[in-house]
């Protein structure tokens, strides 16, 4: 399979597209297609290539610039007869290394809701995706998916906390508990009393990096994974599972960890293949917690 940028006067590239477009317009609420045709993809934004194989066009894709670090994909298709061969994968791999080329550092994309698009989300969820609220010009729309990741897990640089990261981190620490609804009726101050109780009793933290900004944090002890927070801001980037992943690989042995019953954390320790375990009461804030268990 070869890749080529542009070919939009090909005729097969005219009759893929035009099917594309037809399709997920078809196939979605009216004023709710994002679909662009060959007029919408050429301009000074956007990127879009073509994959070939021995002269038969197998699929297309596109690259739209959002920010120098944000990019958008569109127009993926694959030609129904080189469905299953991998065409898909290949051209996502393209635009991501296409991407990271050009400086971007995160991928995002909007799908549909209907069961048409039942297989897009299935593929990109499979490639690391996960849904996200809405970015650049989108709107909430009960006809939209909107689906996020890193461009590479290179993006995220996971080093050694130091001093120095001391008021970021416990501001991350208490920012990201708030944001679960869970009720954390503490102080920054307080709680920065018990994040250097924490470090004093022998915890190993981590700091993501991404674009030089700290974007999360991770605390681990023998056998515990005892914090994971994100940034609010930075949630749905990809950023948590790259956290966990290192905790992984920190504790192949496996470890336990606790957090709070009634939030996103359970959903997302559960889709990244953790054992849930037995509930029971925060014993600092009182609030229910659940615990996970993550074995080799």
């Amino acid at each position: 399979m070869q890749v080529a940028e542009g070919n939009f006067d090909h005729p097969q590239v005219i009759e893929l597209l035009g099917a594309h477009v037809s399709r997920a317009r078809a196939e979605t609420g009216r004023g709710s297609a994002h679909a662009l045709d060959a007029s919408g993809l050429k301009t000074p934004d956007i990127r879009f290539w073509t994959i070939w194989d021995e002269g038969r066009l197998l699929g297309l894709g596109a690259l739209k610039t959002l920010t120098c670090r944000h990019g958008e994909i569109k127009s993926m298709h694959t030609a129904e007869r080189a469905r299953k061969r991998g065409v898909g994968s290949a051209m996502l791999a393209h635009i991501a290394a296409e991407a990271a080329r050009m400086g971007m550092t995160r991928l995002s994309l909007e799908t549909g809701s209907w069961d048409y698009f039942l297989p897009a989300r299935a593929f990109y969820r499979h490639h690391g995706f996960i849904e996200c609220a809405p970015f650049g010009d989108y709107k909430s729309d009960p006809n939209s998916i909107f689906m996020t990741r890193l461009v590479n897990h290179s993006s995220v640089e996971i080093r050694p906390y130091t001093e120095a990261d001391f008021e970021t981190v416990t501001a991350i620490w208490l920012a990201s508990w708030q944001s679960t609804g869970v009720d954390a009726p503490v102080s920054l101050v307080e709680l920065r009393k018990w994040w250097l109780k924490d470090l004093a009793d022998g915890r190993k933290v981590y700091v993501a990096m991404t674009e030089n900004d700290i974007a999360g944090f991770i605390g681990l002890r023998p056998g515990f994974l005892d914090q994971l927070f994100i940034a609010p801001a930075r949630q749905s980037e990809g950023i948590g599972k790259a956290l966990l992943d290192f905790a992984k690989r920190q504790m192949p042995e496996g470890f336990e960890l606790r957090t709070a019953l009634h939030s996103r954390a359970p959903a997302f320790y559960q889709r990244e293949g953790l054992e849930r375990g037995k509930t029971g009461i925060h014993p600092r804030l009182g609030h229910e917690i659940v615990t996970y268990y993550w074995r080799m």
